[in-house]
């Protein structure tokens, strides 16, 4: 498919978006990143930038705080989203789909209930340069096969209509209660 091939081929970098702090192991994709002179962009801001940014290359831009439009415009552009620690969900794993990005994630936590590996992106299973770097070499080996479209719908059950309808399909009728 021309379109298909198009749009990996418009990707330009990997991408973070997150709080720049230690937990979130962002140190160790820097280093991954340093070793493999891929272009990644950093979206956010916290206590570690200043150290992040002492230890990152040329091929490594932050940009702190940006605006949505801006934010979705990243999204977009991306190879895929990068999130490097555990986490209980993974927000902007969930915004990165719902603009055709997929998403390289660590192996552990809640983003492990969702993520489709191979479909809506990869796993790595060690939080350590070389973890990171073979989860970037199977990104880049599968970026065809990600198919936005079925990125975005995979996003869209997790909106806030398809949230208020199962929260409601939990709530037990009130029985004896005049309206």
């Amino acid at each position: 498919d021309y379109g298909k091939e198009r749009r990996a081929h418009s990707k330009k970098y990997f991408l973070i978006v997150s709080r720049l702090a230690a937990y979130k192991k962002i140190d160790v994709v820097i280093e991954a990143f340093n070793m493999l002179g891929l272009p990644l962009v950093i979206i956010g801001t916290g206590p570690e930038r200043e150290r992040l940014e002492g230890m990152a290359g040329e091929n490594i831009e932050f940009r702190g705080f940006i605006t949505d439009e801006e934010l979705r415009e990243h999204y977009q552009n991306a190879v895929a989203l990068i999130v490097a620690c555990e986490e209980d969900f993974g927000i902007s794993a969930i915004e990165a789909l719902s603009f055709g990005a997929p998403v390289l994630a660590y192996s552990k936590g809640g983003i492990t209930e969702w993520m489709e590996e191979g479909v809506t992106g990869e796993f790595f299973d060690a939080q350590t340069p070389a973890g990171i770097c073979e989860g970037v070499r199977k990104i880049l080996h599968g970026v065809m096969g990600y198919d936005p479209v079925h990125l975005l719908d995979v996003a869209q059950r997790f909106n806030e209509d398809a949230f208020r309808t199962a929260i409601l399909s939990r709530i037990p009728p009130c029985r004896g209660v005049d309206k």
